[in-house]
């Protein structure tokens, strides 16, 4: 082991010690003879002589470089290879892997693969050496493996239909996703089938656990139907003045929506005086699902009723003052006549024609 100096007092034979003589192995223990059997030696008191000792080695552990691992789902597999290293040339290493103290694979390779997000966890890596002499040494060494989901952007198409139309297919735009990776299930919208706007909504859409989905909404609107008016007309009609306050009525059944709702009428304007007299039909709906008709618009022309005025005949003296009279024919009880009779000519004596 050493040489020592007459007069030294003994030593603490070392245990623990390396050698380059046995690479790989650690000598724990020393014996006086070549069978390792019997006394442990530890100590030496009398240095005054030598000493032979036997070592017992003992195989060593393997050297392990087992590192964190992290990246973001590609669809290609990751190959995960710690360092491994051994100084006994005559071992055989034997390689454990453990996913979160699950077992994985017990074998001679001391590589895995790795792709999914699922394949994130805690692994142990466990190197097991054999020598000849039936000696095994292992170690274990761990390391966090983490895929982080790809992201995966979903954008949804607007829509829009007429109230009554048959519901159209959601449709969506994608980026992100990795061939030959596939998308499942599909977009949904808020309920409703009436007039107005439902936002478009990601519903049970999955990439599954590799992805991460960016989802952008849109409307799906459903605009006011209008009414079917063509069965309905609204037609000028006339008749002579009789003080009375004239109407049109609309020709036609006014139509029922498809949520039951029947179009209302309502009519305006007044045709009492001779001439052309502008009536409207105003037309209405509760509906929330119907835009509301335009309204229509008619002419009611009242026609001047004859009136017939007869003068009477008038003999007068001249410079005396002259008062026309007449008989009437046809005014309406409630009208009245304004203004007087005329005569022709000049006031000199003579006859003359009595005029309106």
């Amino acid at each position: 082991l050493t040489e020592f100096a007459s007069g030294d007092t003994g030593f603490t034979v070392p245990s623990g010690v390396k050698h380059d003589l046995k690479p790989g192995y650690t000598c724990y223990n020393w014996y006086s003879s070549a069978d390792l059997s019997g006394e442990i030696i530890s100590q030496i008191s009398d240095c005054s002589k030598n000493y032979v000792v036997y070592p017992k080695w003992k195989l060593d552990a393997a050297s392990v470089k087992f590192d964190n691992f992290s990246t973001v789902y590609d669809g290609s597999f990751s190959t995960i290879r710690p360092i491994v290293s051994h100084e006994a040339a005559d071992v055989v290493l034997e390689y454990t892997w453990k996913k979160d103290s699950t077992l994985l694979i017990k074998n001679r390779t001391n590589e895995i693969k790795v792709k999914n997000v699922s394949d994130s966890a805690l692994y142990a890596f466990t190197v097991t050496a054999r020598d000849s002499e039936g000696q095994s040494a292992s170690f274990t060494e761990y390391a966090n493996i983490k895929i982080s989901p790809a992201k995966l952007s979903i954008k949804a198409d607007a829509k829009t239909i007429t109230y009554g139309e048959e519901n159209v297919p959601l449709t969506y735009k994608v980026s992100g996703l990795i061939s030959p990776d596939v998308i499942s299930g599909a977009i949904s919208r808020e309920s409703g089938n009436n007039a107005g706007s439902y936002s478009i909504t990601l519903g049970d859409l999955s990439a599954g656990e590799n992805y991460s989905i960016d989802f952008t909404s849109a409307q799906y609107v459903i605009n006011k139907a209008d009414y079917d008016m063509s069965g309905i007309t609204f037609e000028d009609e006339s008749a002579v003045y009789d003080r009375q306050n004239h109407s049109i009525e609309i020709n036609g059944t006014l139509p029922v929506g498809l949520d039951g709702i029947r179009v209302t009428v309502s009519y305006s304007g007044t045709a009492i005086n001779a001439g052309e007299n502008e009536l409207t039909a105003n037309f209405a709906t509760t509906s929330a699902n119907y835009n509301v008709p335009e309204s229509m618009k008619a002419i009611f022309t009242i026609e001047k009723k004859p009136l017939l005025i007869s003068a009477y005949g008038l003999e007068a003296t001249y410079g005396s003052n002259l008062a026309f009279s007449y008989m009437e024919e046809g005014l309406i009880d409630g009208d009245t006549i304004s203004g007087s009779l005329a005569k022709t000519g000049t006031d000199d004596v003579g006859e003359y024609d009595i005029i309106l």
